[in-house]
């Protein structure tokens, strides 16, 4: 949030390679609830709404998409394509929270609210109540939806499956509870018990995940994530009761202006029917992604960022094979302000299935 660098007079490349995305010390900050350090003072105590902007500022992303065109579809001129509130920083001592108010034109701008709220005992132990992503407490970008830099969704994060998760995405909006931290300086967890996507009441709540990161050197990243549980029948999300499980590696590297994300996810789902004798049948299916970004500079702040993307991802029990093609061009009129060219391409699908095509004009000011 731009707010943040206004409170503390830093530039946004303090804390992003290019913003959106973290480097080593934005990651700290998010870590230990938007402060620098563990246990430094806020500044005033939080009592009433006149002090609410001193610690909890207040952020606006507008993103504009002047051009948008699919090979399969109309051209689309959505000047204001998405409104994003946010306030987020230190309560209370430490206690920290974050509220995102989202509005976008493909839900014809109905306010969609997400948040966190988080206890920051140690540096072992912080505990997590969120209604957002699975990985809200997460610091890394390479399962992150919100601190991307293209249009579209890594596949990782983007895909259904087998639609046993309520048919969501690990993206999609869910009632979390976590506690996530740091056993040694270069070893993050997380830990939590969730409902299904999309259920903003988590009724019966019954999934469950376990993160686990290593900075294996000081700009070397490796992960690991599981997800299991099930969409129960009596809690009306699914016609019949169905298991699914995620199981996941990541890894994010940097060199200098140079930043290499990457992934692969193995999903298993119950079919959304019974078969013989009341068995229900199992859907496998995989995705995996690799994208790379270069950071040209003036000044030190980002210029110009180019970025590519491989997707591959299977659907319907591993039959059906995705390869999609990202490529994007971002310019930086300031460190908040940048507006990009983005083209994407699936160059193998299913027989007999069109391969569709897509260019984006975004611009995004962050303020």
């Amino acid at each position: 949030m731009p707010p943040f660098a206004r409170k503390h007079n830093i530039p946004c490349s303090f804390c992003h390679t290019a913003w959106p995305l973290l480097n080593g010390t934005g990651r700290q900050f998010k870590e230990n609830g938007y402060r620098f350090f563990r246990g430094e003072e806020s500044g005033s105590i939080i009592s009433d709404v006149l002090q609410f902007d001193e610690d909890f500022p207040l952020g606006v992303i507008v993103k504009s998409r002047p051009y948008d065109k699919k090979e399969s579809g109309d051209s689309k001129l959505r000047a204001i394509h998405e409104i994003e509130l946010f306030m987020a920083g230190p309560i209370y001592e430490n206690i920290s929270g974050h509220i995102e108010i989202e509005a976008e034109d493909e839900n014809d701008f109905i306010p969609e609210a997400s948040g966190s709220l988080t206890y920051h005992h140690s540096e072992l132990f912080n505990f997590q109540a969120s209604y957002g992503s699975l990985l809200v407490a997460d610091p890394y970008d390479t399962l992150s939806a919100a601190r991307r830099l293209t249009r579209g969704r890594n596949s990782l994060i983007d895909q259904r499956f087998g639609g046993a998760d309520n048919n969501g995405r690990l993206r999609d909006a869910r009632q979390t509870i976590a506690l996530y931290g740091r056993p040694i300086d270069w070893v993050y967890y997380s830990i939590g018990h969730s409902g299904v996507a999309k259920d903003a009441e988590g009724v019966q709540a019954s999934n469950f995940h376990m993160r686990l990161a290593l900075d294996v050197l000081d700009d070397i990243t490796i992960g690991g994530l599981v997800v299991f549980g099930e969409c129960k029948s009596s809690a009306g999300n699914c016609a019949i009761d169905r298991n699914f499980t995620r199981f996941g590696l990541d890894f994010q590297g940097r060199y200098e202006d140079v930043v290499l994300h990457g992934g692969y996810m193995q999903a298993k789902d119950d079919f959304n029917f019974a078969g013989p004798f009341g068995i229900v049948r199992e859907s496998k299916n995989e995705a995996l992604y690799i994208e790379g970004l270069y950071t040209f500079r003036t000044n030190g702040r980002p210029l110009i960022v180019p970025l590519l993307r491989v997707d591959r991802f299977e659907q319907n029990n591993g039959v059906d094979h995705f390869t999609e093609i990202t490529t994007n061009l971002s310019y930086y009129l300031t460190e908040n302000v940048r507006i990009f060219a983005e083209w994407w391409k699936q160059v193998d699908v299913p027989s007999g299935q069109f391969k569709d095509g897509r260019v984006t004009i975004q611009i995004e000011m962050g303020f």
